[in-house]
């Protein structure tokens, strides 16, 4: 939904409780014994009527929209369309698993690299790394087939407490692949939101398992531990307008009646 199709919603909720309050003025004037007022008078008493509701019916819409609105702002943007970066094992290795420790959507990301060598000489190993933002990047591989590198801007905005990381794409391990997700204690993955899903969870990390000879682009949906708070909010906040609609409809009909009785006994 966009924010043209939340404002038409609004306008459409706006006129739907207009029409509603209207309705029930008409049926309470249907039930009602006709009175000999002066034209003008009644025009008069029509005018207020229909402003008041229909400041009502504005109030209800114009929640409608802010809520709406709030509800897109946290779900805003699409994911991104590459499939950068990609990690490129440089020497023979059976199996490859990389990880990346994340502490904020808007902060550079650390990776760590294993890829233990099938020779004992692995003198000159490396790995070299391809990112839109850090271009070409060279690691260097100790014995054991491990370095480090960073990745300076890997995500991309998705709203207003979440954001989209695209995971490596390795290539060059002779068998499977991995690639691990770190995250601080402020951040979570969305299972349902990543494509792939994550493949399982072990020891504090998400993991992407790639089958060999394979490559397997993958992005995961992060989001801060407030979202989903701050979509139960949305929800209740919703939930009260509604109930508020409700609410006015009831109070319309009974408020009406009791000024009905007690102008009966002024009169009497």
């Amino acid at each position: 939904m966009s924010a043209s199709d939340a404002l038409l919603a609004s306008a459409q909720i706006a006129g739907l409780v207009f029409v509603a309050l209207l309705i029930l003025g008409l049926i309470r004037l249907a039930l009602r014994r006709p009175t000999r007022r002066p034209w003008r008078e009644r025009l008069s008493d029509l005018g207020r009527y229909c402003a008041v509701r229909a400041l009502v019916a504005i109030a209800v819409g114009g929640s409608f929209l802010v809520i709406t609105l709030a509800a897109l702002t946290l779900n805003t943007q699409r994911p991104p369309a590459d499939t950068t970066p990609v990690v490129d094992i440089q020497q023979p290795t059976r199996s490859a698993s990389v990880t990346l420790t994340m502490e904020d959507c808007e902060q550079q990301v650390s990776g760590r690299i294993f890829a233990p060598p099938l020779a004992r000489d692995t003198t000159g190993a490396s790995v070299r790394i391809y990112s839109d933002d850090d271009g070409f990047q060279r690691v260097d591989l100790d014995r054991s087939g491990r370095g480090e590198f960073q990745l300076s801007d890997p995500s991309s905005r998705r709203g207003l407490l979440s954001c989209y990381l695209q995971l490596p794409v390795i290539g060059g391990a002779g068998g499977q692949s991995t690639v691990r997700l770190e995250l601080s204690e402020g951040l979570e993955v969305d299972t349902t939101e990543s494509i792939p899903g994550p493949t399982g969870y072990f020891s504090g990390s998400w993991l992407w398992r790639c089958p060999p000879d394979q490559t397997c682009p993958s992005m995961a949906t992060i989001e801060y531990d407030l979202e989903e708070g701050a979509k139960q909010i949305i929800v209740l906040i919703l939930a009260s307008i509604f109930g508020a609609i409700i609410a006015i409809l009831v109070t319309e009909v009974v408020i009406e009646a009791v000024r009905r009785r007690l102008t009966r006994r002024s009169h009497d």
